[in-house]
């Protein structure tokens, strides 16, 4: 294990397979899309257009859900140094949860 870990939330667009580096660990903690009964991952393997067409069919409003603090928690646990990027505080709960997720790891 290396002594640095970044553990970045999906919407920063990166993944595992685009992040290089030989110093630390890089992870990606994925969003969450619930239209209507379907409940769809921001994975690196995000079939889009899929997406796009649910969203456009959607009859209830489209919701996401941001990373949980379990979530957060999990990519936390052993690092040594970690650093944690998030969409936005003002945008989105996912630094609270990382926020959160810090505490409990």
């Amino acid at each position: 294990m290396r002594d640095w870990r970044i553990v970045a939330d999906s919407a920063c667009d990166l993944f595992q397979k685009d992040v290089a580096d030989e110093t630390a660990d890089f992870t990606t903690i994925p969003f969450s899309f619930q239209l209507d009964e379907t409940t769809m991952t921001d994975t690196e393997d995000l079939d889009v257009p899929t997406l796009m067409d649910r969203m456009e069919r959607c009859e209830k409003a489209a919701r996401t859900a941001c990373p949980s603090p379990g979530d957060w928690a999990a990519a936390f646990a052993g690092a040594k140094h970690c650093v944690a990027l998030t969409i936005s505080g003002a945008l989105s709960g996912s630094l609270h949860s990382a926020q959160s997720g810090r505490t409990l790891a």
